[in-house]
């Protein structure tokens, strides 16, 4: 449980980076220009997208979890599969982030996730809610 707030404070970080880079490409565009996978197009749905499923997902998630123990009054009963299903979370918004930065976004708000990233970010959240409950 500890591991996904964990994982939430080190994509805001993350999120926060990014959309200071997006902030400045919006007022001067020519903020490094010389990297195609640096433009404001990419940036920004990478900054919308690690801050929705790295952070905001994950901490709610965590504060699920504790709810659960906590008013349940019982130990997780699975949390070493509970950690595996993070770090298949986790794999898959860094690897939905990548492909939106090197320009394989899907073009819908917030969904710009590709496929492949989508579908380990899904994945994540299955074994975490059916482990969980």
């Amino acid at each position: 449980m500890l591991l996904l707030f964990v994982s939430a404070a080190k994509w805001l970080v993350i999120g926060s980076v990014f959309g200071l880079i997006a902030s400045i490409k919006f007022h001067s565009p020519n903020f490094m220009a010389d990297c195609a996978w640096l433009t404001y197009g990419r940036v920004r749905p990478a900054t919308v997208n690690i801050m929705l499923y790295g952070f905001c997902l994950q901490a709610g998630i965590g504060i699920a979890l504790w709810l659960f123990t906590r008013l349940g009054r019982a130990r997780l009963a699975q949390g070493a599969a509970i950690s595996i299903g993070i770090f298949v979370l986790n794999l898959g918004v860094l690897a939905g982030v990548v492909g939106i930065l090197v320009g394989d976004s899907t073009g819908f708000e917030n969904l710009e996730m590709p496929r492949y990233g989508a579908l380990l970010v899904i994945l994540g959240y299955l074994m975490i809610g059916i482990w969980a409950v």
